[in-house]
């Protein structure tokens, strides 16, 4: 996967002997999602066991390291300079592999409470006792690896079920799909087209945002851009290029709207765009309400693995909101601010009527012969 975490990859395959019965096992790699909805690899391996003879227990084999170095003690345990220190703590708290702070606060507190009946044994009493006791590292492994393979198999059936993946989407709406690159596809909506020459920039891969696409990915994404840009200016009109990115844990399928507006509609459409973004979602926020990203851009002004919603005017930036309760902000979110701007009504964006395949392959032909002058992609096998 491309960006470090959050587009979603199916783990390599490799060939395996036949069970009993008669199935090909697969290997995969896991993928575990953080906190921040952002994929990473599980790390194999860990502490040696073996099974006490005529017991049935099982206990940790203490692994052996050199701990003295020309007469100097240079650590005490076998871990100490790969998983003691602050930097990796850090990194392991960034990335959010570790366990939730209010799980540990509720597993210590529901572990001990009874403890803290006597008078003379307090909650500080408690942390004190447990401040110093490591967890164990094959017991971190093993829930690492069990949370791991939940969050794959979520992810496989998201993708089994994702509408926009290349191959799902070319096998139901093939009739639709109007330029392929190596990296992106463009392609009309399925349903809610709110404007003559709306089209949907999609990865080909699985990713859940324009933040965790690679950078072969995001120049083709711009290269897409600048053409459409250039066609509808060629005709008087301004293009508005829209995101969300929420839901991060079910791992959707980022689309970039592509909307073409006339020139006054064009002039508001920052305007109205920035006073609905200030006035949504929380009051009180964490991050700035509305995020210029007519400086840095968008990769580098909103983090990876955040969901976000982003509308960019041209190729001359835009604005992005940093989400905080998606229960305040809708996903048609843009397509709402669009549609007042072209005084459609709330159905076209909320429950859009199903087009015959006739209406929608004239839509096709009709916007490809307009694109054929400027679709880049005509010269990739040259």
């Amino acid at each position: 996967g491309g960006g470090g975490g959050g587009g979603a990859v199916r783990g390599p395959r490799v060939a395996a002997d036949e069970t009993d019965d008669g199935t090909t096992p697969r290997s995969e790699l896991l993928m575990r999602v953080n906190r921040r909805g952002m994929a990473m690899p599980v790390q194999s391996g860990g502490p040696a066991r073996e099974r006490v003879a005529n017991t049935g227990k099982v206990r940790r084999v203490k692994e052996k390291a050199d701990t003295h170095d020309g007469g100097s003690r240079t650590r005490y345990y076998a871990d100490d300079d790969s998983k003691s220190d602050v930097k990796s703590m850090l990194e392991r708290e960034r990335l959010g592999v570790d366990d939730d702070p209010d799980a540990v606060f509720r597993n210590h507190h529901s572990k001990f409470l009874e403890k803290t009946n006597d008078d003379e044994y307090t909650m500080d009493d408690m942390y004190v006792d447990r401040i110093g006791r490591k967890q164990a590292t094959g017991k971190q492994e093993a829930r690492d690896r069990s949370r791991a393979v939940a969050d794959q198999q979520r992810r496989n059936t998201a993708m089994d079920k994702d509408e926009f993946l290349f191959e799902n989407f070319f096998k139901k709406h093939k009739h639709l799909v109007a330029s392929l690159g190596r990296k992106i596809y463009m392609a009309l909506p399925p349903r809610g087209t709110l404007a003559p020459g709306h089209v949907l920039l999609v990865p080909v891969r699985h990713v859940t945002g324009c933040t965790e696409l690679d950078e072969d990915e995001w120049a083709e994404l711009q290269r897409f851009q600048q053409c459409l840009v250039a066609m509808w200016k060629s005709e008087g009109k301004d293009t508005v290029f829209m995101e969300s990115v929420m839901g991060l844990r079910h791992q959707p399928h980022t689309v970039v709207h592509c909307v073409p507006l006339d020139g006054e509609e064009a002039e508001f459409a920052p305007m109205y765009f920035k006073k609905a973004i200030q006035d949504s979602d929380e009051q009180w926020s964490q991050h700035k309400k509305v995020i210029d990203t007519r400086v840095k851009g968008l990769r580098r002004s909103v983090p990876k693995g955040f969901p976000y919603f982003s509308v960019e005017f041209g190729m001359d930036g835009g604005f992005a909101h940093v989400v905080e309760d998606e229960t305040q902000f809708p996903r048609y979110f843009g397509q709402e601010i669009i549609g007042s701007i072209l005084g459609l009504t709330p159905s076209t964006w909320l429950k859009p009527p199903r087009e015959r395949f006739e209406e929608q392959k004239k839509k096709t032909v009709a916007f490809t012969t307009k694109w054929s002058k400027w679709d880049w992609t005509a010269t990739i096998d040259q």
